[in-house]
Parts: structure tokens; sequence; C-alpha cells
């Protein structure tokens, strides 16, 4: 999970899946962006394009 201010929303959704799920904070320009992902270098990545307040979460079990 993870803050995106509106202006860089676009171009970071390039980089997440495409199941990402997206919900507007209220009252401001900011997106609160959820993510499910294996690669150890996006957190890095996402944290040089802009996005604020990242929490990593271990995933234990999924659930089909």
């Amino acid at each position: 999970m993870m803050h995106v201010s509106g202006k860089k929303l676009n171009r970071i959704l390039k980089v997440l899946p495409k199941s990402s799920a997206i919900k507007k904070i209220a009252g401001e320009n900011w997106y609160d962006v959820s993510f499910n992902c294996e690669e150890k270098e996006t957190i890095p990545k996402l944290k040089k394009m802009g996005c604020q307040g990242i929490i990593e979460i271990p995933l234990n079990k999924v659930i089909l």
C-alpha cells in the first residue's frame, strides 16, 4: 500500500500490476494504491518516483 499524488498517478500505474486498487483520499489530490507484487526492486523504484507512506505487508495465503 502507498500514497501517490494525483500528478504522478498515471506514471506510477505503468509500473504496477493491472489489478491494483486505487482510492481517492478525501479532500486531497492524493490516492491510496494497493497492489500485490513479488519483485524486490519495485519498492525502491516507487520511492524514487515519489510515492509516500509505503507499507509492505507479507502475504501468508492466497485463496482462489
